[in-house]
């Protein structure tokens, strides 16, 4: 073999240098897109969890504005309708714990009624934060001659997020409210108060963590740089795009019938069947069954709620249909029905097209009102709700006080049920305070004189407490867990059988 001149080894090595330099290049330029694309990313993600927390918060000091406003229509009314009215409104807020009015001769609150001192202390500032009458530290809001207690322990849950390194803070005054630190080495971040009310919200960075992180991700990105940049470019796209090729997903497994009905059971105090829930579950093709709540966000987030609605009206009105004479008793089935749903009449062609087809009056259609959106009132809304009305179908409130809707509800329409949800089921028994939740509730559902549900029930003494306390209708896998809808016809339609309930509810 000849041997190389030098000029020929000098190109050879310009290459290899040259070679080298797109290398370091590539690596460089690889690592400075990971470093923006972090703290961009971190950025954005701190500037919306602040402005979501700003917004939450904000929401929750006007409605205490609401309820002052109201309240203070009524002050010519005695100290026990007021308090009544208080009560009502307290529970209505999230995080509201007591309330107190000041009037000519006295005061009067929401816990205790008449008295001649504030049950909260006094501060010449409109939000403080001081010992109060339902818990030992927490948010004092003034407006006008309405005190209202607010739940510290509430406003710390909203700011404890993820990801790790994000430490959040709430600024009132000179005072800062936090939960325990468990970081080290602190970076200070950005502020953003609140243009409404005296409050700020600030975020600190544990500078060890992240630059661990940002090492990770450079380091990851080179090498995919160096071997793949195709791929990783692909990657990247498909990690920018994550909830859109979801959706696609999502939208497919509808179209390919992967999405089943099943239905939860509904027991009436006598122990009989009162009807059931109908759910959702996804069969997916790889990933076995999956639960709805997984996936009913980006299906919400896609647009697709309708849609699913649709496929799981047209299972249950085909399963049914051939057995629905069988059904001589009433039985109710509901359906959940998200705030976006309320804007597209595709839901009425569904709900007149269930009960033309099933055609027996005994089934009666329900839908439940959701509230994990927020609903406004339009004229439109009123229209679709009064065609379903004259169609039949009847309506509850699902996750009574859990979300944003549950006045808004009340007020806009004539609504045939409540659900209680189960996050106040699990209260039962725990604590005083949990259970004074519980009572206040239930106390409300029936003065709105209302049916309720209860569901998530799961052990005996909730039963025995929710029967005591006159709730209407009983769900929960203490009960029955969601069962495939073919069963559910096959158990409770075809072949009837006595319900076997832990315990006796009848009254």
């Amino acid at each position: 073999m000849l041997q190389k001149s030098k000029y020929e080894n000098s190109r050879f090595f310009r290459a290899r240098l040259y070679a080298f330099a797109v290398y370091l290049m590539l690596l460089l330029a690889g690592g400075q897109m990971a470093y923006h694309t972090i703290t961009d990313d971190v950025e954005r993600q701190v500037k919306q969890n602040i402005s979501n927390i700003i917004e939450h918060m904000d929401s929750i000091f006007r409605q205490v504005d609401e309820a002052g406003t109201y309240i203070n229509h009524y002050t010519h009314l005695p100290c026990t309708t007021l308090r009544r009215m208080m009560m009502i409104r307290t529970l209505a807020i999230p995080s509201g714990l007591s309330m107190d009015l000041k009037l000519p001769n006295g005061y009067c609150s929401s816990i205790d009624g008449f008295s001649l001192m504030p049950i909260h202390p006094e501060s010449d500032r409109n939000l403080y934060v001081a010992k109060g009458y339902i818990q030992s530290k927490a948010l004092i809001y003034s407006t006008g001659s309405i005190t209202t207690e607010l739940s510290e322990h509430y406003f710390l849950d909203q700011i404890d997020i993820r990801p790790y390194f994000m430490h959040f803070q709430i600024g009132i005054g000179q005072l800062v409210l936090t939960m325990p630190n468990e970081h080290a080495n602190l970076l200070k971040g950005m502020t953003i108060a609140s243009e409404n009310y005296p409050y700020s919200i600030s975020v600190d960075y544990d500078i060890g963590l992240m630059l661990k992180d940002l090492y990770d991700e450079l380091l990851i990105t080179a090498l995919f740089l160096l071997f793949f940049p195709l791929v990783v470019s692909y990657q990247f796209y498909k990690f920018m795009t994550l909830p859109r090729f979801l959706a696609r997903e999502i939208r497919h497994g509808i179209r390919a019938g992967q999405f089943k009905a099943y239905v939860q059971p509904i027991f009436a105090q006598d122990g009989s069947l009162a009807g059931g829930e109908v759910l959702v579950r996804w069969h997916h093709p790889k990933k076995g069954i999956i639960s709805p709540y997984e996936f009913i966000g980006l299906v919400e987030q896609g647009q697709l709620a309708a849609r699913l609605s649709t496929s799981l009206f047209a299972q249950v009105t085909r399963q049914l249909k051939p057995y629905a004479h069988l059904v001589r008793h009433v039985m109710h089935l509901s359906f959940n029905l998200s705030a976006q749903q309320l804007f597209d009449r595709t839901i009425v062609y569904d709900c007149v097209r269930f009960i033309s087809n099933i055609n027996n009056d005994n089934i009666k259609l329900v839908l439940e009102l959701t509230e994990r959106e927020q609903v406004t009132k339009e004229e439109r809304i009123f229209e679709m709700y009064n065609e379903l009305y004259a169609a039949g179908v009847r309506f509850s409130i699902d996750d009574f006080g859990t979300g944003h809707s549950s006045l808004i509800y009340l007020q806009m329409f004539e609504v045939d049920y409540i659900k209680i949800d189960k996050q106040f089921i699990d209260l039962i028994g725990q604590d005083p305070i949990s259970n004074n939740i519980v009572n206040n509730l239930l106390d409300l559902s029936q003065r709105l004189e209302i049916p309720t549900v209860a569901e998530g029930i799961e052990q005996v003494t909730q039963l025995q407490y929710l029967k005591e306390h006159g709730v209407d209708y009983y769900q929960g896998y203490l009960f029955s867990k969601p069962i495939p809808l073919e069963q559910f016809i096959s158990e409770w339609v075809i072949n009837p059988q006595p319900a076997q309930l832990p315990i006796s509810i009848a009254p």
